[in-house]
């Protein structure tokens, strides 16, 4: 039996489930019940399970497992009035969680915001802010340096380090040229490093490299995509453009350390992947 099947049933058999008899029908509040355990993720090394599962009050909570000692599972992060919706690791040490609407309709989220903690439970800090300011908590989490609610998480680096890729979209009352922005943050000291020095106008996608540095973006104005790459010095060049409603060409998503590269297309009725020469796109 694999480790996180066993990790499983331990949860399970926490939670004090028992299998329901087979000729009674489920309740009907059991289809609005939250699940006991949802969105089982490995850390890097595969020690840990990292886990929401239903707390006090019935709110999804964040906590962990160690697979080695099979103890019982850790709560790190979770709030009185909220449910943790999505969680990733950021190395063996730290994750980062957002939060999201109820499914019973008892909170109503508008901008899931972005925390980060230890899988101890320790360390916890708020990195943006959630639409919801009456939201608490049940650890201490820091909340200076706080972005404002129009940052989003885009990405985690395969870095090991404990920063994370955000991006900001513009405000309605900004100017259409003003694009989404990228900034590298640490989440331990809430401190950001930006990565939008010379951006074209209009952007609205990045792609980032394995290491989480700016690679290419993808700006649309006009009805039309245009592509710009990242040149040795660091500045912005053109790169290709297509027609952004009927694509010609794949959408570049992702670049390897040897700089393979893979883009997303519509092919036949489905998206399929293609790859792609990295000088023309």
């Amino acid at each position: 039996m694999s480790m996180v099947l066993r990790a499983a049933i331990l949860v399970l058999s926490l939670c004090g489930l028992s299998a329901p008899a087979a000729a009674e029908p489920p309740a009907i509040k059991a289809f609005f019940k939250r699940p006991q355990v949802r969105e089982p993720k490995l850390s890097p090394s595969g020690r840990y399970l990292a886990i929401q599962t239903a707390g006090r009050n019935d709110r999804m909570k964040l906590a962990v497992i160690d697979l080695h000692t099979m103890a019982e599972p850790r709560f790190v992060a979770g709030f009185s009035d909220a449910d943790i919706a999505s969680h990733r690791w950021l190395n063996e040490e730290r994750l980062v969680f957002r939060i999201s609407n109820s499914p019973d309709g008892s909170t109503r989220v508008m901008a899931g915001g972005l925390w980060a903690v230890d899988r101890d439970g320790k360390n916890g800090r708020q990195l943006i802010n959630s639409y919801k300011s009456f939201i608490t908590n049940d650890v201490s989490l820091v909340s200076d340096r706080r972005l404002d609610i129009n940052w989003t998480l885009h990405g985690v680096p395969a870095d090991g380090s404990h920063d994370v890729i955000v991006m900001r979209r513009r405000w309605g009352s900004e100017s259409e040229a003003t694009g989404a922005q990228l900034a590298r943050m640490d989440t331990r000291s809430g401190l950001t490093r930006n990565l939008s020095a010379g951006l074209p106008d209009y952007v609205v996608d990045w792609l980032l490299d394995w290491r989480g540095e700016p690679y290419a973006v993808q700006a649309f104005q006009g009805g039309k995509s245009r592509f710009y790459k990242r040149d040795a010095e660091g500045r912005w060049q053109a790169w290709f453009e297509d027609d952004g409603y009927n694509r010609r060409h794949p959408v570049p998503t992702w670049i390897s350390p040897d700089g393979q590269m893979v883009g997303e297309k519509s092919h036949n009725g489905f998206t399929a992947l293609f790859e792609l020469d990295p000088a023309t796109g």
